[in-house]
């Protein structure tokens, strides 16, 4: 058990939790100097809590060398867009307040996209509009 009085302990406000979760983590770094790589800053920086840094190092050791599961993001993503088509129907019924509010939703939207996406919605527009004029 911790000494906890003198120079650390509650003095400091440091509890045993911490100093073993410390010490978790000094080990795994240690040992695996790519974990320190991949989590040291995010502690530094104050973003990562130690508990949170030594589950997310068992979650890295329990999937090495592992088969990547199928990503279920594309499915994701492709439910954004067919549940999107199903709305157009409503901008045909929109006052010219409720269109003024919808462009500025879809303006917001856009300006989060990556670059490389809003690139591929542009060749999308121009591709429709050329066969709509053929």
């Amino acid at each position: 058990m911790l000494d906890r009085g003198g120079i650390g302990g509650k003095k400091l406000g440091v509890g045993e939790r911490l100093f073993r979760q410390a010490r978790e983590v000094h080990v795994h770094f240690e040992k695996k100097p790519k974990l320190r790589a991949q989590f040291e800053p995010g502690i530094l920086g104050g973003d990562l809590g130690l508990g949170a840094v030594i589950a997310g190092m068992a979650g890295v050791e329990a999937t090495r060398d592992k088969p990547k599961q199928p990503d279920d993001q594309l499915d994701l993503f492709d439910d954004a867009f067919v549940v999107l088509s199903k709305r157009y129907k409503y901008w045909t019924k929109f006052d010219e307040s409720q269109r003024h509010e919808a462009r500025r939703s879809l303006r917001d939207s856009v300006k989060k996209m990556p670059a490389d996406l809003r690139a591929e919605f542009k060749k999308a527009i121009t591709a429709v509009e050329k066969e709509e004029r053929a």
